[in-house]
């Protein structure tokens, strides 16, 4: 299941629609990188990647 299906199904769920998503993925394009930000993504992530960035990122959606 890719990155954009698990944010279209968590987005489309009442239940998760609120919850910030940082998706992680191998597609390192920015094309992909930009259609998951208008999808809704907190932001996006490609592998591999630095963990203290990652960290960062984690911290600032669970602050939001």
């Amino acid at each position: 299941m890719t990155g954009g299906v698990v944010l279209a199904q968590l987005k489309a769920d009442p239940t998760t629609a609120g919850i910030p998503v940082v998706v992680v993925t191998a597609d390192a394009t920015p094309g992909r990188a930009r259609r998951l930000l208008e999808e809704d993504a907190f932001a996006c992530v490609t592998k591999p990647f630095d963990v203290p960035e990652f960290l960062r990122t984690v911290e600032a959606a669970l602050a939001s």
